[in-house]
């Protein structure tokens, strides 16, 4: 019953995500310049590991598949470090998305940079300047990810120019 209404739960903010984003699109701010957005959804990942005999450091790639407001597939690359003190790491990857967000399509850019100090976290993942095309020309902002349940969410703030 649990997994149930958190289903049903997961849905009603897939939906209403989509229907506010969509709204949204169109919101200014008085001096007329539009205002940054932000949308929520989910997505799926997979991690294929990379053969790097040259360094000592992981390297993956990535293949996302996101669902909500944004609503398209990722492809990327990873190159990771573990450092010899528990919990000590860092990560960086660029990934290319291809899709639609709120409803406009196009593909963009998106920069990570994470790390762990003795477990402690922190991860940025910027949209990467003038990456956009199509109707996504002129986007930035950022991205954040959280993890529930072994489910993957994302908040993505953006704003078209």
């Amino acid at each position: 019953m649990i997994m149930f209404k958190k289903t049903l739960a997961a849905m009603f903010i897939l939906i209403v995500g989509n229907e506010l984003a969509a709204a949204n699109d169109m919101v200014q701010t008085r001096s007329g310049e539009p205002s940054m957005q932000s949308i929520k959804g989910s997505f799926e990942v997979s991690m294929l590991p990379q053969q790097d005999n040259e360094f000592s450091v992981g390297r993956m790639t990535l293949d996302k598949q996101y669902q909500g407001p944004m609503d398209g597939n990722s492809k990327g690359q990873m190159l990771s470090f573990m450092s010899g003190v528990k919990g000590s790491a860092g990560y960086v990857a660029i990934e290319v998305f291809t899709g639609k967000i709120a409803n406009k399509q196009g593909s963009v850019a998106l920069q990570h940079f994470g790390r762990m100090d003795k477990g402690a976290q922190a991860l940025t993942i910027s949209i990467i300047p003038d990456s956009g095309t199509d109707q996504l020309t002129g986007i930035s902002g950022s991205m954040e990810i959280e993890i529930v349940d072994g489910k993957h969410l994302y908040n993505l703030n953006y704003l078209i120019k």
